[in-house]
């Protein structure tokens, strides 16, 4: 009809080995672009076809967005989140609820952390029922309580979801709030919230293992 086709270019994360059957998108764009030089190399594995025509662009984080905050401003943002419970010393995970995640061992490690400092609170910015894997969902609520551990001791976010999230501004704000960021999970090709929480300035406690 006479209408000039599109380029497509294709952003994609790879954090382990691509299979040849879960290719199609990046055999069929123009332009594939991998978020690091890991990805690049395992694509090429794969797909040694695309040498000359796949390019990187990093993940990143965006220090105007995620910054510390003066510390007074702090102290008034746990006030406002945390009411009464302001005082606690705050472990902060940001994930999603995925088995990769292992939020479940995130909550068990701190029902262990609580016993050596009862003053504490863990932040868990996700969803608590989540990704199913056959018939059956993580659910966090059941992992809280198995650990010993009430929603006093854990803190889950009000009014989110997968699909409505909170704002850039207010993430800043809670990696602000946080004494310590920590993450149990099992594999990251890039963690965001690991570098979002490094920016704002909070100490990151995550796996010695690939991200």
């Amino acid at each position: 009809n006479g209408q000039k086709i599109p380029i497509i270019i294709y952003y994609y994360p790879v954090d382990c080995h691509i299979q040849e059957n879960s290719c199609q998108m990046i055999k069929f764009c123009d332009i594939p672009v991998a978020y690091n030089q890991y990805g690049i190399q395992e694509s090429l594995k794969t797909l040694p076809e695309l040498k000359d025509k796949i390019q990187e662009i990093y993940h990143g984080t965006d220090a105007h967005i995620y910054r510390p905050l003066p510390k007074a401003h702090v102290a008034e943002l746990k006030k406002k989140y945390l009411y009464e419970r302001a005082d606690r010393f705050i472990l902060l995970n940001v994930n999603r609820n995925s088995d990769r995640k292992q939020l479940t061992h995130t909550i068990w490690c701190f029902s262990k952390f609580k016993k050596l400092v009862p003053n504490s609170l863990l932040m868990l910015h996700t969803v608590p029922i989540d990704q199913s894997f056959g018939t059956k969902a993580i659910d966090l609520f059941v992992a809280i309580k198995d650990a010993g551990l009430n929603l006093h001791d854990v803190l889950i976010p009000k009014n989110y979801s997968l699909t409505c999230g909170y704002p850039t501004h207010i993430m800043n704000e809670l990696y602000n709030v946080a004494d310590v960021f920590i993450t149990n999970h099992l594999g990251e090709g890039h963690g965001l919230s690991q570098t979002e929480a490094m920016a704002a300035g909070t100490p990151v406690v995550i796996p010695d293992n690939t991200n």
